[in-house]
């Protein structure tokens, strides 16, 4: 249960992935990494997944041990080991099957019969990739699958169970605003109000991995600035400061120079708090509440 978002126009790009882990369907833990940074001379960009956490993981490793060659070579790279691994797992699967119906499987194979909604994850895990390509002085981006790697043009790219959220607070958001006029700043004010209105879904939270995609390459943001971006994108979502506030405070953390002091009297939290603990929107939405509402 994920949710991981790629926000870009031309010039630059945001992606955000979850930390949170589900295991078991009983317990949950926020140590998942759906997002890694890739540098080379020739792009710099960001991979994320959502899916079986497993498949997710080593595509991310695969995609950070190709050190060289073109964006074209890195998608071809991934669709082949996608395709790869859901072929091996195809062979193991029929090859036990086989056994398990001629009555020949010894009790040194180990067969058991994989769930089939782990087997359903599996199958319907997603990538998404964007990049700078220094030599088209653009970002590109693609959903890439077993068989094919697809240009994705649109603004907005989601994926992961927090979907139907993130996109729903995008579409209240972006209509009308000009998108290829939009600085990095602006486009990870609107990717993270997506994040923090995805974790209300079932499965994602944790504190946001954060790529910052551009023309001078890609950076990751620390864990601090994350949880305090989303922290206070999290306190406008829940009517707790207006936009014009978020927005500028958004801008001075970024460009680092940032007052947490004065942001976390204005958020009723001390710095310590501000920078090291996520505060879930469903309890700023009721903090709100509760003083809009106090007698």
């Amino acid at each position: 249960m994920t949710v991981c978002i790629i926000l870009n126009n031309k010039k630059y790009g945001v992606a955000i992935a979850d930390s949170r882990a589900v295991y078991d369907d009983n317990r949950l833990g926020d140590v998942a990494n759906k997002l890694t940074i890739l540098k080379t001379k020739n792009y710099g960009g960001a991979v994320v997944g959502a899916g079986d956490a497993q498949l997710v993981f080593s595509l991310l490793q695969k995609a950070k041990s190709v050190k060289s060659g073109s964006y074209e070579k890195l998608l071809k790279i991934l669709r082949n080991y996608l395709f790869d691994v859901l072929e091996n797992l195809r062979l193991q699967l029929l090859e036990a099957d086989k056994k398990l119906n001629e009555n020949t499987a010894s009790i040194l194979d180990n067969l058991e019969p994989i769930n089939s909604e782990d087997l359903e994850q599996i199958y319907n895990s997603e990538c998404l990739i964007a990049a700078y390509d220094f030599k088209r002085q653009r970002i590109l981006k693609h959903r890439i699958y077993p068989e094919l790697y697809i240009p994705d043009t649109t603004f907005e790219s989601v994926i992961g169970s927090g979907k139907d959220a993130a996109e729903l607070e995008l579409l209240r958001l972006i209509p009308g605003v000009p998108i290829s006029r939009l600085n990095l700043e602006e486009i990870t004010f609107f990717a993270m109000c997506a994040y923090v209105r995805a974790t209300q879904n079932v499965g994602v939270g944790g504190a946001p991995k954060v790529a910052l995609i551009q023309e001078q390459g890609v950076s990751k943001l620390n864990k601090q600035k994350c949880i305090t971006l989303a922290n206070l994108v999290a306190a406008y979502s829940a009517e707790v400061v207006g936009r014009d506030y978020a927005e500028e405070q958004l801008k001075n953390i970024m460009k680092n120079i940032p007052n947490y002091a004065s942001l976390g009297s204005k958020l009723n939290l001390n710095e310590n708090t501000l920078r090291s603990l996520l505060i879930p929107l469903g309890s700023w939405i009721s903090y709100n509440n509760n003083q809009r509402y106090k007698k």
